[in-house]
């Protein structure tokens, strides 16, 4: 029963002024509850859709260790079980890829699944989509191999993923990112970009809410391997500052570099139905020294070893970011000398490790439960609609009582930094 309190709440938010205070991380899911009839024995990965809505995957070892998705799709309602194992569309489900999934506004699901014969395939709901084996729509002759990654516009309309596919003799031709449940082609190996040949597409792209934008990363044929990942936008190579943002490429001043860096390498990448970017990855500093950086809409806000204005010094890794649609945005990323998980969300800390949790769902922290891990990985950070100013960040955390959870907590939207813009946020840092 932890969503009654946070969805009356929610109800209320939606009707009075935020008050900006830190808000304390509320567990919504937490390990061996039950949820809509099942054990969550094992959560996996959380999204959140743009109607306050969010669900999660989860194993139920008490039943042989199956698979689950379930969710609410305005965050008000009870959870309801979105997809199971079993006979789906014809197939015979046997597991889940708990990490691929997303969640549209009106409860609809795309995941991807393992059915029985070692086959995989993205279903939406009960219909199969993509599958091991088919024809790919969007190209003459090849047929799938892996469907990777899928996601759903907010309408619930049309899937996007990434899949692998064979030439029907069986070789193996290439990557391509689909949408429109894979009748249309983005980008696919072969494709003419940059003067030169797209060699692969990766596995980490974003689609905005309605489907308008997408950004990814491919390799070029036509390049050395120390610069052949290049960022694209909408099907053209993106730029800053007036060059391309591609491996190898110095990053401009205008952009946030010192003017000898070089972009490194891409990780998580986020876009908006407005056109607004979010990267992650590498830069290369020389000498072998790499720096982690968090990029908006190309320009470097935040990179390691940058110290923020609480003294925050952030250190390692982003291990995972994401944006929602008003271009809030939260990255898990460490601090210190031992780069500990910190929660930072719109250039300010909202929850490391040592921090207070709530368990019981009452909104208040309880006393001596606190955070021992942020989990990392693309499946256990999301972020939710803005309404009002205000925003939910979704997680995945294990505590000090041995228990682990699904966390949501609620961002006032600081009013400096919706003052400050992309500019005047990187004031708010500090360089080493």
């Amino acid at each position: 029963m932890r969503y009654d309190t946070r969805s009356m709440l929610t109800a209320l938010a939606i009707a009075t002024t935020p008050v900006l205070v830190q808000a304390t991380p509320s567990a919504l899911v937490v390990e061996g509850d039950t949820v809509a009839g099942e054990t969550a024995s094992s959560l996996e990965a959380i999204r959140a859709n743009e109607a306050g809505g969010y669900a999660f995957s989860f194993t139920d070892s008490s039943v042989g260790d199956e698979d689950f998705i379930a969710g609410t799709a305005n965050g008000l309602s009870p959870l309801s079980i979105l997809a199971g194992e079993g006979t789906v569309d014809g197939q015979t489900v046997i597991s889940f890829l708990v990490n691929d999934f997303d969640f549209a506004n009106n409860g609809s699901i795309a995941y991807r699944v393992g059915i029985d014969g070692s086959i995989e395939a993205v279903y939406r709901d009960a219909s199969i989509v993509a599958i091991e084996g088919s024809a790919v729509p969007a190209l003459s002759g090849p047929v799938y191999r892996t469907p990777n990654r899928p996601g759903i516009t907010a309408d619930g309309t049309s899937v996007h993923f990434v899949a692998s596919f064979d030439q029907p003799a069986g070789s193996f031709a290439g990557t391509g990112l689909f949408t429109d449940d894979g009748t249309t082609k983005l980008l696919a190996f072969g494709d003419s970009l940059l003067g030169g040949v797209v060699d692969f597409v990766d596995l980490d792209y974003s689609v905005s809410a309605n489907g308008t934008n997408w950004i990814d990363v491919f390799g070029d044929l036509a390049e050395p391997a120390a610069s052949d990942l290049v960022v694209v936008l909408n099907g053209a190579v993106y730029t800053s500052g007036g060059s391309n943002v591609q491996e190898n490429v110095v990053v401009p001043i205008a952009s946030g570099g010192d003017g000898s860096d070089t972009w490194d390498n891409f990780d998580f990448f986020a876009v908006n139905e407005a056109g607004q970017t979010l990267i992650t990855g590498d830069l290369d500093t020389g000498a072998n020294d790499d720096d982690e950086f968090l990029a908006i809409d190309g320009v470097i806000l935040f990179r390691e070893g940058d110290t923020l204005g609480d003294g925050t010094e952030l250190n390692g890794t982003i291990r995972a970011a994401v944006m929602n649609e008003a271009g809030d945005w939260a990255v898990v990323w460490g601090e210190g000398a031992g780069a500990t998980d910190i929660l930072l969300v719109n250039g300010e800390v909202v929850a490391r490790i040592g921090d207070e949790v709530d368990l019981d769902g009452d909104l208040l922290p309880d006393p001596g439960i606190t955070l021992t891990d942020i989990e990392n990985g693309r499946g256990n950070l999301d972020i939710g609609v803005n309404t009002a100013g205000q925003f939910d960040v979704y997680f995945q955390g294990d505590t000090s009582s041995g228990d682990t959870a699904f966390f949501a907590v609620t961002v006032p939207e600081p009013g400096s930094l919706a003052l400050l813009g992309v500019g005047g946020l990187a004031l708010l840092r500090r360089r080493r």
